[in-house]
C-alpha cells in the first residue's frame, strides 16, 4: 500500500511540473513573423541622369575623402519609421543594403544619396521618425556644386518570409546649370562669374569659357 501510495504522488508530482510547460506552450504568440529586404541602389543612375558621371568618377579616384553615402528608411502604414540603413562607396558601382528583422507587412522604402568629402555631409535628413515631417536640408545653404548633387527614390514593398528585392534607380532632386559665357579673355579683368538662381549666388573662377555647377 505504501509503494501504491509512492507512485502516485510520483505520478502527480510529474503531472505539475509538466502543465506549466503545457499552459505555456498554448499561449498565442502575438510577435509577428519577421522579413528582410535587399535594396539594390544603381549609384550611377543619379550622375548620369545629371550628366556628370565622369566628373564624379574622377573626383572619386583622385580624393580618398570623398565618398557616394547612400541611404534606406523603412516606414510603416502609420509612417512611422521602423528600419534604417546606410552605406559608403568610393565608385559609382551598385551598392547593396540589406535589411532585416522587419515584421511582416507592406511598407513605403525610401533611399537617398548624396556625396561628401569628410566627418560633415552637404545635407542633412531631419525628423526621420516620421515620414510625414522627414525632410532635407543642406548644411551650408550658401554654397553649390554639381559634386553635391542629391537624388531620391521611393517604391512601396512588401516584406514577407522570403527575402524582397528591391531594383533603386534613384532620381535627381534639382538639375544641374551647365553655362557656356563666349568672349571672356583676360584682357576682360574680371575676377569671376557670378549666377544668381532663386536667391543663391554662385559663384566660379574655375574656367574662363564653361563653368558648370550643380543647383538644386
Amino acid at each position: 500500500m505504501g509503494t501504491k501510495r509512492l507512485y502516485q504522488w510520483a505520478v502527480a508530482a510529474a503531472f505539475m511540473m509538466c502543465l506549466p510547460m503545457c499552459i505555456t506552450s498554448c499561449i498565442p504568440d502575438d510577435t509577428p513573423d519577421s522579413g528582410s529586404a535587399i535594396v539594390c541602389i544603381n549609384t550611377a543612375s543619379l550622375c548620369e541622369k545629371l550628366g556628370i558621371a565622369d566628373l564624379v568618377a574622377g573626383m572619386l579616384a583622385e580624393k580618398a575623402s570623398f565618398k557616394i553615402t547612400d541611404s534606406v528608411l523603412v516606414y510603416d502604414r502609420q509612417g512611422q519609421l521602423v528600419a534604417r540603413q546606410g552605406a559608403e562607396s568610393s565608385s559609382l558601382q551598385t551598392v547593396t543594403i540589406h535589411l532585416s528583422d522587419i515584421p511582416q507587412g507592406t511598407y513605403t522604402l525610401v533611399a537617398w544619396q548624396t556625396t561628401t568629402t569628410g566627418p560633415e555631409p552637404f545635407w542633412l535628413l531631419l525628423e526621420a521618425e516620421q515620414l510625414a515631417a522627414a525632410h532635407i536640408v543642406q548644411l551650408y545653404p550658401s554654397t553649390i556644386s554639381s559634386f553635391r548633387a542629391i537624388g531620391l527614390y521611393t517604391t512601396t514593398v512588401t516584406i514577407g518570409s522570403e527575402a524582397a528585392t528591391v531594383q533603386a534607380e534613384v532620381e535627381p532632386m534639382g538639375s544641374v546649370v551647365d553655362l557656356i559665357i563666349d568672349g571672356l579673355t583676360p584682357e576682360c579683368d574680371y575676377g569671376n562669374v557670378s549666377l544668381a538662381v532663386e536667391g543663391n549666388g554662385l559663384q566660379s573662377s574655375e574656367s574662363q569659357h564653361r563653368i558648370q555647377q550643380g543647383v538644386s
